[in-house]
C-alpha cells in the first residue's frame, strides 16, 4: 500500500512540474482536484471547508485541517523536507489570472515568505500559517474569491 501512495504522489508532482512548464490550467486544476480528493482520504474535513479554503474565503484553525494543508502542499510540490517552495507556490497560484492580478500574487508571495516563519517544525502548522496569511492578504489586495465546486 505504502509503495502505491508513493509511486501516485510522485506521478502528481511530475504532473504539476510538466503543467508547471506551459501546458493547459486544466491540468492544473485537475491535479489540485487529485491531491484534494488523496488528502482528504488522509485527512477528513468537511466540503465545504475544502470549498471555503479554495475559494480562499476562511482557513479554520483545526488541527486535522491544518495537516489536510500540509497534505495538498505536498501533494503539489508547494512544501518539501519542512520547507515552503515560494516560488512553486506562486506559479501554481497564478493560473487562470490577469496580469494585474498575476503582481498581486506575486505580492502575496513575498509578504508571506518574509512573515512566514521557515523555522517551523511542524508541517501542518507550517502550511496554515502560509494558507492564513495568503488569505489574509488574498482578501487586502482586494483579489477575486474562487469558485471552486
Amino acid at each position: 500500500m505504502k509503495f502505491f501512495e508513493i509511486i501516485s504522489l510522485t506521478v502528481i508532482v511530475i504532473a504539476v512540474s510538466l503543467s508547471l512548464s506551459g501546458c493547459h490550467e486544466d491540468i492544473v486544476v485537475s491535479i489540485k482536484k487529485v491531491a484534494i480528493s488523496r488528502c482528504t482520504e488522509k485527512h477528513p474535513i468537511r466540503k465545504e471547508t475544502v470549498r471555503s479554503i479554495m475559494n480562499n474565503e476562511h482557513v479554520p484553525d483545526d488541527h486535522e485541517v491544518k495537516c489536510w494543508l500540509s497534505c495538498i502542499m505536498k501533494v503539489l510540490g508547494m512544501l518539501k523536507d519542512g520547507k515552503i517552495n515560494w516560488e512553486h507556490s506562486k506559479n501554481i497560484t497564478k493560473y487562470g489570472f490577469s496580469e494585474e492580478n498575476k503582481a498581486k500574487v506575486d505580492k502575496i508571495t513575498e509578504i508571506c515568505q518574509a512573515e512566514v516563519s521557515q523555522g517551523e517544525n511542524d508541517e501542518c502548522q507550517l502550511a496554515y500559517s502560509a494558507a492564513v496569511c495568503k488569505m489574509n492578504n488574498w482578501k487586502e489586495l482586494g483579489l477575486p474569491k474562487g469558485n471552486w465546486e
